[in-house]
C-alpha cells in the first residue's frame, strides 16, 4: 500500500514549524485537492485551532471506559507494540459495526509534562518526546455500535495493551455515527 504525499510541500513557506534532530512538525489546518495519492493544498492555516481541545482548554477524546482493577496495563506484553497496534487497528475498521478507533496517551507518565511545556512554549526533554506514543502508554479505544463481546475478542487477538471497548451510541446517540471520509474524489 501506498501512502498518500503531501504534494507541493516546502518547510521554508511555513517558518512556524519547529524542528529537532533533523525532524520537522507543526500543527496546519489544509484544504486541497485530492487525487487518489496526493493532497496539494490550496490554503494552508497555521493558526488553525486545536481540534483536540474544547472550549475550556480540555482534550475531547477522552477514554470513556472507567479504569480497570490495577489500572491501564497491557494484559499480553508481547502483542503491545507498534506492530499489534497497528494490527490493532486494521481488526477495529473491517469490524461490521466499526465507528472509530483512536489511541489516548493520557496515561503516559510524560503526558503532564508535555502538556504543561506546550501550554508555556518550551521545548520537551528528548526522553519525554521518545516516550510518547510509547504503546504500553496506549489506551487503544474502540467505539461500535453494535457488539462490545465481538469487538473486544477481535482486537484482543492481537493488541495486548490497554483498550477501551465502548458503544458509539450511548455517546453520540442512536444512529448518529456515520463513518464518511473526509476526503472528496477529485475531479
Amino acid at each position: 500500500m501506498r501512502r498518500a504525499r503531501l504534494a507541493g510541500w516546502d518547510w521554508d513557506d511555513h517558518p512556524e514549524h519547529e524542528s529537532a534532530n533533523g525532524v520537522r512538525w507543526g500543527r496546519f489546518e489544509l484544504i486541497g485537492t485530492w487525487d487518489g495519492t496526493d493532497l496539494t493544498p490550496t490554503e494552508v492555516r497555521a493558526d488553525a485551532p486545536d481540534p483536540f481541545v474544547g472550549p475550556i482548554g480540555e482534550y475531547v477524546f477522552t477514554t470513556s471506559c472507567a479504569t480497570p482493577e490495577g489500572g491501564w496495563v497491557a494484559v499480553a506484553p508481547a502483542t503491545t507494540n507498534r506492530a499489534a497496534q497497528a494490527k490493532a487497528m486494521r481488526v477495529a475498521e473491517a469490524l461490521p459495526d466499526y465507528g472509530l478507533v483512536w489511541g489516548d496517551q493520557s496515561i503516559n507518565p510524560y503526558w503532564q509534562e508535555l502538556q504543561d511545556l506546550q501550554a508555556s512554549g518550551g521545548v520537551p526533554s528528548l526522553e519525554a518526546q521518545q516516550a510518547m506514543n510509547d504503546p504500553a502508554f496506549t489506551i487503544l479505544n474502540v467505539g461500535v455500535t453494535d457488539d462490545l463481546t465481538r469487538a473486544e475478542a477481535a482486537v484482543r487477538e492481537v493488541w495486548g495493551g490497554p483498550l477501551c471497548v465502548y458503544w458509539v451510541d450511548e455517546e453520540y446517540g442512536t444512529d448518529m455515527v456515520e463513518v464518511t471520509s473526509a476526503l472528496v474524489p477529485a475531479g
